[in-house]
């Protein structure tokens, strides 16, 4: 029997060789880090992390999703991932599994350049405390009216006018994703999310719920051009392909600059976003919990968010419009600078509209997105 240990043996040790090796970080292995494309990545790499990343002296290297969350996290725990840093959407920090996914990072975020609002933000700080992500961007999920239709709609425009088809005809544009959907769906009836939805803690009614929200977005679905890019979006805003729409609200700003000229937001006649409706949510950066160059990320993390981080990241969101978690100075004494606060504060909520519940999709999302899935195969059947 001996001889069968010794052969278990080698044949283990074989086995699991490849394993070991690959777990030691190689020398100037870049950083992985990943986000969603298009120029919003370009803007994000070339004015904040690649600046950051030759000052903490880590080599990086990019790559572009879309946002595949359910084999992201299955590729940490089979220790499949190669990814370090990973642009992520709210309700993916909020997963009730995050402990297992997530590397916790030695960081103390009171100690870098985050805007201490956003620290004591109840919404935020839950996720905060944990230690296992940082914030990137705050934006609204807010609803526009492109070109004439920004005289025939109302200043006060709702989401009960978006669905009013009849009053306001046009194509309408909307993010393929229930996330803020479900949210406007439920708002364009009368229906606060906060207390029929949010609240919810038997999983029927919250399935219900969601059905009486898809029957509503049916009412209006043969009007809408779903978008799942930010390039796409705002392509069809500039060409008008949709009058009515929700946009990020980043997206928003760099439509307005083409359009716009030097009219503020309130002055502009060709495009309109409306405050009140807005849906307010986070973007974050995670480090999956295998990833083999965590101190690397960590060294990064502490530039993107020491002092010069800050500078760093003014132009990025001077460029793109979204709100930073990163107090910006920002004197306003131009129309441009009046425009670019406008946008900062719509997307941090300071103009109106709601938070949208990080934790409610952090439990439903998994099972909500299979049935927006069926939802939207159906419609298009």
């Amino acid at each position: 029997m001996k001889w069968k240990r010794n052969a278990l043996a080698a044949i283990t040790l074989v086995i699991l060789a490849p394993i070991s090796c690959s777990d030691a970080p190689k020398p100037n292995e870049p950083i992985h880090i990943v986000s969603w494309g298009g120029q919003f990545q370009a803007d994000l790499m070339q004015t904040w992390v690649e600046p950051a990343a030759k000052e903490a002296g880590v080599p990086i290297r990019t790559e572009i999703w879309a946002g595949d969350y359910g084999a992201l996290s299955l590729r940490i725990k089979s220790g499949l991932n190669a990814w370090d840093l990973v642009h992520v959407e709210a309700h993916y920090v909020m997963d009730p599994r995050r402990s297992e996914l997530f590397h916790v990072l030695d960081i103390d975020l009171n100690s870098t350049s985050v805007d201490r609002s956003f620290l004591d933000n109840p919404q935020t700080a839950t996720v905060l405390k944990e230690n296992m992500v940082i914030p990137v961007l705050q934006y609204a999920y807010v609803a526009f009216a492109r070109g004439e239709e920004t005289q025939q709609a109302p200043n006060k425009f709702t989401w009960s006018d978006f669905w009013n088809i009849k009053q306001y005809p046009g194509r309408r544009g909307l993010r393929n994703t229930p996330i803020g959907n479900i949210e406007a769906a439920l708002l364009s009836m009368g229906r606060n999310p906060d207390s029929e939805l949010y609240n919810l803690r038997d999983p029927a009614a919250v399935d219900d719920i969601t059905n009486q929200a898809l029957e509503r977005l049916n009412e209006i679905a043969g009007e809408v051009l779903w978008w799942s890019s930010g390039d796409t979006l705002e392509s069809a805003m500039t060409t008008r392909e949709v009058v009515y729409g929700a946009a990020w609200s980043g997206r928003a700003f760099r439509v307005h600059e083409k359009l716009c000229g030097d009219k503020t937001p309130t002055d502009c006649d060709l495009l309109r976003v409306y405050p009140d409706t807005a849906l307010i949510s986070t973007d974050w950066w995670i480090v999956p919990k295998n990833s083999i160059r965590k101190s690397e990320v960590e060294k990064l993390a502490a530039k993107l968010y020491g002092t010069n981080g800050a500078s760093y990241a003014r132009l990025f969101f001077e460029r793109q419009g979204y709100s930073s978690p990163i107090k910006i100075s920002q004197p306003i004494d131009s129309t441009g600078e009046r425009t670019l606060q406008y946008f900062f504060d719509l997307g941090r909520g300071d103009l109106g509209g709601q938070t949208i519940s990080e934790s409610f999709w952090g439990l439903h999302h998994e099972k909500i997105q299979k049935k927006w899935e069926l939802w939207r195969n159906q419609a298009s059947g």
